[in-house]
């Protein structure tokens, strides 16, 4: 078992840093549903007392990838780097309806790290 200790949220100005950092698009959210899957275990390991849960409340609002790797040749290519770290910001909103739309009870961030070994 290997405990790290998990960064933060990057300030916003981090992101005007391309040659490191990509914001997903949402179009690749649908793309790439391993993230939707990642951010569900991490919600679920961090709201275990939670006892009614409803993970469809659960909105992404914000993916953003970094990489030290400088080398790949578009930015969408980090989404696959051997050696990243992706940062998934997040609402929760289980009473959400039409008439007062989405009123989060929770707001957070998952942080996944991912590096070849």
């Amino acid at each position: 078992y290997l405990c790290v200790e998990l960064p933060e949220w990057p300030g916003e100005n981090a992101f005007d840093d391309k040659k490191h950092y990509y914001v997903v698009k949402k179009s690749e959210l649908r793309e790439n549903d391993w993230i939707r899957v990642y951010l569900e275990l991490a919600f679920l390991t961090a709201h275990l007392s939670i006892r009614s849960l409803d993970l469809s409340k659960v909105v992404i609002t914000k993916v953003a990838v970094y990489t030290s790797d400088e080398d790949m040749a578009l930015p969408n290519e980090k989404l696959n780097a051997r050696n990243a770290i992706f940062y998934i910001k997040y609402k929760y909103c289980p009473n959400e309806n039409e008439a007062h739309g989405c009123k989060p009870t929770r707001d957070g961030v998952a942080i996944k790290t991912a590096w070849a070994l």
